[in-house]
């Protein structure tokens, strides 16, 4: 029975291995926190877009029954004389576009209910509830400064110094391996007893201790191969500034899209919406009273119709907009963005008034044009 054990390869030799295996696992972890990261914004992605076909429906909805009804008004003025049948119509048109567009959103939702389960990776997950009502607009409460801060916490960055590291673990085992070694032997043998008497030593087992040095003669092959190390490791370590440039850059891109979406959600709602809902009910209880008729008054009402529709959905865009940048940031982060309610007063504005005299005239010549 023998045992032997090197000494004078030096702790550099044993640990090193161990150490480059230790860092290489802390490098797969976090690239695990990374991916969870962005996991996270391109499932708020997928998820924001479901929910603008879905209120691209609802919008739809509402506006195909007013057309509707707008129709059937138009089609009991033919009878007096108010109305013609090319104005029928031409409201009958709109309603079939309407309902053309109204057809296509179950496939949109389809299809984007596809990608949101792609996003989070699971094709048999029940199917996602979508709510209609509005998400609420945020503004960043924390400083430009702190958001940039943060982008020495991310993981990608504690990956990249674990690979540097193992790397360098090697090319300190690889110069170690360069340095004479001391091994150490010990030798026992069970002899038992000599089957004639008087035989010196009887019974005695045999021990021996033997010392092996080890002088390696070619150390280029070690040199290279520590050289090439620490030049992975110096190779790694360079992707640090590189990425840091491109996540500060798109903290400003998405710190800029988050207050534009914001301000232009603002003037959509304060401004832009009420303005369009006046217009277009004044026009409509014109018609309606039999104020306003003919070709001219049936095409400004269709007009501000149009508007009123293309300003919602505008509206909604920006909502989902504003949240995937939201995603988009925290991911860049990498930890959640503290956000406060926009509480901030929108800019003054004339409040939306009934269309006058001049008004319809200006409408008509624009239709006309």
């Amino acid at each position: 029975m023998g045992s032997e054990r090197c000494l004078g390869d030096g702790p550099g030799v044993r640990r090193s291995p161990r150490e480059a295996a230790a860092h290489r696992a802390a490098a797969a972890a976090t690239r695990l926190d990374a991916l969870a990261l962005e996991l996270r914004a391109s499932v708020a992605a997928a998820y924001w877009r479901v929910w603008l076909v879905e209120r691209r429906g609802v919008q739809l909805a509402e506006q195909l029954e007013v057309t509707l009804a707008l129709q059937e008004v138009v089609q009991s003025r033919v009878a007096v004389g108010a109305a013609s049948v090319a104005d029928v119509q031409q409201v009958a048109l709109r309603a079939a576009r309407i309902q053309d567009e109204l057809r296509s959103i179950a496939p949109a939702r389809r299809i984007r209910e596809a990608d949101l389960r792609a996003a989070i990776g699971g094709a048999a997950l029940p199917e996602p509830s979508i709510g209609a009502s509005l998400p609420p607009i945020r503004r960043i409460a924390e400083s430009r400064d702190a958001l940039q801060a943060a982008v020495a916490a991310r993981p990608e960055l504690a990956s990249i110094e674990s690979e540097a590291l193992a790397f360098e673990s090697e090319a300190s085992g690889a110069r170690a391996s360069r340095y004479p070694g001391l091994t150490v032997g010990l030798d026992w043998m069970e002899t038992g007893p000599a089957r004639q008497s008087g035989v010196n030593g009887d019974g005695r087992d045999a021990l021996a201790v033997g010392f092996t040095l080890s002088i390696p003669v070619d150390v280029s092959a070690d040199r290279a191969r520590a050289s090439a190390a620490l030049l992975q490791a110096a190779a790694v370590r360079s992707r640090v500034d590189g990425v840091t440039v491109d996540w500060r850059a798109e903290i400003e891109r998405q710190s800029a899209t988050i207050e534009d979406t914001a301000a232009r959600v603002r003037l959509h709602e304060a401004t832009l919406l009420p303005q369009a809902q006046a217009v277009f009910e004044a026009r409509l209880g014109r018609a309606a009273a039999g104020q306003e008729g003919g070709a001219a008054g049936v095409a400004a009402l269709l007009l501000a119709q149009t508007d009123l529709l293309q300003i919602g959905i505008e509206r909604d865009a920006l909502h989902a907009e504003h949240l995937v940048a939201w995603a988009a940031l925290e991911r860049v982060v990498g930890r959640p963005v503290a956000g406060a309610e926009n509480g901030s007063e929108p800019p003054e504005t004339p409040p939306p008034v009934a269309p006058t005299g001049t008004d319809e005239a200006h409408a008509h010549d624009e239709v006309a044009q």
